[in-house]
């Protein structure tokens, strides 16, 4: 009976120990999706802030090319009204244009 009652109470250990394993199991999968879901939605943020950035380096980019062209009419503009007096390249030299000298 004594081996009988030892065999019983080593099942009864091993069941506990199996049910504090599955309940640990249990409490690390639901740990693990809350990491997955917060991950998840931290990328997406990530996702949508690397969308609206290029988005604002496209339009930058854009916006800077029509300064380089509105520049650059300018330039050829003020070049053909002054004439050879001017140099914009090394900044404005007047000589004997519309603004004097």
């Amino acid at each position: 009976m004594h081996s009988e009652q030892s065999e019983k109470a080593h099942v009864a250990a091993l069941e506990k120990a199996q049910a504090d394993i599955h309940a640990a199991l249990k409490v690390i999968g639901e740990t693990q999706q809350v990491f997955a879901d917060a991950m998840r939605e931290y990328v997406a943020s990530l996702e949508s802030t690397l969308r609206s950035v290029s988005a604002l380096a496209l339009d930058t980019n854009e916006r800077a090319h029509s300064i380089e062209q509105t520049t650059a009419e300018i330039k050829r503009l003020l070049e053909r009204e002054l004439g050879s007096g001017v140099g914009l390249d090394d900044g404005v030299r007047v000589g004997h244009g519309a603004l004097g000298g």
